[in-house]
C-alpha cells in the first residue's frame, strides 16, 4: 500500500470521526434544549397556581434543583463534545494538507519521468535519424563509386 493510500485512509478516518464528533454534540445540544424546556415549563405561572401547597413549592424546588444540575453537567458535556469535534477537525485538515503533499509529490514524480522517458525518446529518435542519415551517406557514396 503506498503512502499516498495510507494517507488517504487517514482522511476517510478523520471525516468519519468528524462527522461522530458533529453528530454526539448536535445530540448533546438537544439534549440541553430538552432540559431548558422542562425548567420552562416547571417555572411556567399556570402550574404554580393550580398546586399551590407547599410540599408542592418544596418538591418543584427540589426538582427545579435537580434540573439545573442536570442542565451544567450538559453544558459541560457539550463543551466536552465541542472540544472532541475541533480536535477532530484539525486531525481532518492534518490529513487534508498531507494527502495534498503526497498527490503533488506524485505528480512532481510523474512529471520528471515523463520528462526523462520524452528524452530518452529524442536520444533514440536522434540516434536513428543518425543512422538513417549515415545510411544514405554510404549509399549515395556507393552509387558515385
Amino acid at each position: 500500500m503506498s503512502i499516498l493510500n495510507v494517507n488517504l485512509t487517514r482522511k476517510e478516518v478523520a471525516e468519519m470521526e468528524l462527522a461522530a464528533a458533529r453528530a454526539l454534540l448536535a445530540a448533546e445540544e438537544m439534549q440541553l434544549s430538552k432540559i431548558e424546556m422542562l425548567i420552562v415549563d416547571t417555572m411556567e405561572p399556570e402550574k404554580m397556581l393550580k398546586n399551590n401547597s407547599g410540599a408542592y413549592f418544596i418538591q418543584r424546588e427540589k426538582y427545579l434543583r435537580m434540573l439545573n444540575d442536570k442542565k451544567k453537567n450538559q453544558v459541560y458535556r457539550i463543551r466536552q463534545a465541542e472540544a472532541k469535534t475541533q480536535s477532530c477537525a484539525e486531525r481532518l485538515k492534518d490529513a487534508m494538507v498531507e494527502v495534498k503533499r503526497m498527490e503533488k509529490a506524485r505528480e512532481i514524480e510523474h512529471t520528471e519521468w515523463d520528462l526523462e522517458f520524452r528524452r530518452e525518446e529524442q536520444k533514440l529518435n536522434d540516434e536513428m535519424g543518425c543512422q538513417r542519415a549515415s545510411r544514405r551517406m554510404l549509399e549515395q557514396m556507393a552509387f558515385t563509386n
